[in-house]
């Protein structure tokens, strides 16, 4: 079982994203796959595809160059590479690569973006009182 390190620090966060691979209990929505209505999931997720609805995840939802939501997202970490259009409830990490784009409101403990990343909308960042 692959084995990720916490997230500390700019540089901490950079080295746990570059070193993080697929768990063995990974959802993966291929590129070409539409997924239309609410999605829940109970483990890491990987989008290359698209989904329009709500989508729940209880562990990190990574969305490939290709990957396109349309919703609102509650997850507990995302790392985003491609287009979002919906407001992203986080508790953990959100981190933008540089070819993302998003389009609606981010509330995340802690937030990284490369240059590039496109992001319209209001973000809160921190703990929650």
């Amino acid at each position: 079982m692959a084995q990720t390190k916490e997230m500390s620090g700019r540089a901490g966060m950079q080295d746990s994203l570059d070193n993080w691979v697929l768990g063995e209990s990974t959802c993966v929505v291929t590129a070409g796959t539409k997924l239309h209505g609410d999605f829940n999931c109970e483990t890491d997720l990987r989008l290359d595809g698209s989904i329009e609805g709500e989508l729940v995840v209880q562990k990190r939802v990574v969305v490939g160059v290709d990957g396109f939501i349309k919703g609102n997202i509650r997850a507990n970490h995302m790392v985003i590479h491609g287009e979002i259009e919906g407001d992203l409830k986080v508790e953990g990490d959100v981190f933008l690569g540089s070819k993302a784009k998003i389009v609606g409101n981010i509330s995340s403990s802690r937030m990284m973006m490369e240059e590039g990343a496109c992001f319209t909308g209001t973000l809160s960042v921190g703990e929650k009182k």
